[in-house]
């Protein structure tokens, strides 16, 4: 659990929370939270896609030919 295994039952967490006496909590584990959600999307950067190599390859012929010399 403490290691963060994701294949612990919620019912484990569930009774060290009450261990703890902390079941009355149990219910904010589900609530919305806005800011964690800001941090996480501010997070996240889109990643640029680098261009496929038929289309360079493409890219490259289309500029030999167009010079009139072959290669």
């Amino acid at each position: 659990m403490e290691q963060g295994d994701p294949t612990v039952a919620f019912g484990a967490y569930a009774r060290v929370m009450q261990v703890l006496r902390l079941e009355d909590d149990l219910s904010n584990l589900a609530v919305d939270d806005v800011l964690g959600r800001k941090l996480q999307d501010a997070g996240l950067t889109p990643k640029r896609r680098a261009p496929k190599k038929s289309s360079r390859i493409q890219l490259q012929n289309s500029f030999s030919s167009s010079d009139g010399t072959e290669g």
